[in-house]
């Protein structure tokens, strides 16, 4: 996904937004849930990384770690909306699904602050976790690009995602029950 084309998906994530009530009680248990998920999956990403099977050159484990980091942003950003006024079934649904760049949008245009970490990894991940390009990381063809994603750099961005979730969590008030 181009940076143009990241713009255009945030930019029409944003235009949805202004359409969404945000007033609706938080949805505690619904971002429980997908916070356990989020962890879970951002460690199953740590373990594949780290596995010796995971090799930059061949791209061995690449799409299943993209997949499931991928998997872990769209939990983390679900969790940071449940407790800002989202159900767990309007997150689910197909407004919003598995559509990071839609998702971000919400989670920015609620207060989360924005990292650089997660913008980077949403121009790198977005695109392959979206229904528009058919889930290609789960999906893939021959003609697909991939880019390369080094283990230490991987390491690092989950630390600062988990880190920067963590952060948006204490700074942004919870939308009353």
């Amino acid at each position: 996904m181009t940076d143009d084309e990241a713009t255009g998906a945030i930019r029409n994530a944003n235009e949805r937004q202004d359409r969404s009530p945000l007033k609706a009680p938080a949805d505690a248990q619904g971002s429980k849930m997908m916070k356990t998920a989020a962890s879970q999956f951002s460690s199953a990403a740590k373990v594949m990384i780290a596995s010796p099977d995971y090799c930059v050159e061949t791209g061995e484990l690449l799409l299943p770690v993209c997949t499931v980091l991928a998997h872990s942003i769209e939990c983390h950003l679900k969790a940071f909306l449940c407790l800002r006024g989202f159900s767990l079934a309007t997150l689910e649904g197909r407004e919003y699904g598995h559509d990071l760049g839609a998702l971000a949008a919400a989670a920015y245009k609620c207060g989360m602050p924005i990292f650089t970490q997660l913008d980077e990894l949403l121009k790198l991940l977005s695109d392959g976790a979206s229904r528009r390009t058919k889930f290609k990381f789960r999906y893939p063809k021959i003609s697909d690009n991939y880019t390369t994603l080094h283990r230490h750099e991987l390491l690092t961005a989950i630390s600062y995602l988990e880190d920067g979730f963590r952060e948006a969590e204490t700074r942004t008030p919870v939308v009353a029950n």
